[in-house]
């Protein structure tokens, strides 16, 4: 059984989770040596996380593929873990 909230994660945001070391091969939350830290990928990303540092509230919009879900979920599991 899959704890509260990662059932309804997508598979490609469960095996993120699973290559960061963050869900375990049985999606169960690795609570072991657990940090979370993003790394943004361009100036745009980069920019989201420090207005988010900064305490903003982000409305974050692009593309297919420009990291949207990763810095957003990325964000998430740091305030809540």
């Amino acid at each position: 059984m899959m704890p509260q909230g990662v059932e309804r994660l997508t598979k490609r945001e469960r095996r993120i989770l699973r290559q960061q070391d963050v869900l375990t091969k049985e999606n169960q939350i690795n609570t072991k040596n657990f940090h979370v830290s993003i790394t943004p990928k361009g100036p745009n990303q980069e920019r989201a996380h420090e207005y988010w540092k900064d305490g903003y509230n982000l409305m974050l919009h692009g593309y297919a593929g420009t990291g949207k879900t990763f810095l957003a979920l990325g964000i998430a599991l740091k305030e809540v873990l």
